[in-house]
């Protein structure tokens, strides 16, 4: 994803903690300036943090859906 350098400014920095989150979980995520890469992969099982942001919450729900 790129060109969402703005989301750095949230009530978190939202591409920090999303690189962050994935890597927790398994999944090689890079962060750049301006957003962030992603590389496809199976997670693994974690508890990811929300940051006290609503946003990164739901950014994770799908994940959460998996069944491992």
């Amino acid at each position: 994803m790129r060109g969402i350098g703005f989301i750095r400014g949230k009530e978190t920095d939202r591409i920090g903690a999303v690189v962050t989150e994935l890597r927790r979980a398994g999944i090689d995520a890079c962060e750049e300036y301006d957003g962030f890469m992603v590389q496809p992969a199976k997670p693994k099982p974690t508890r990811f943090r929300t940051y006290d942001d609503h946003r990164m919450a739901m950014s994770f729900a799908m994940i959460g859906l998996r069944r491992w």
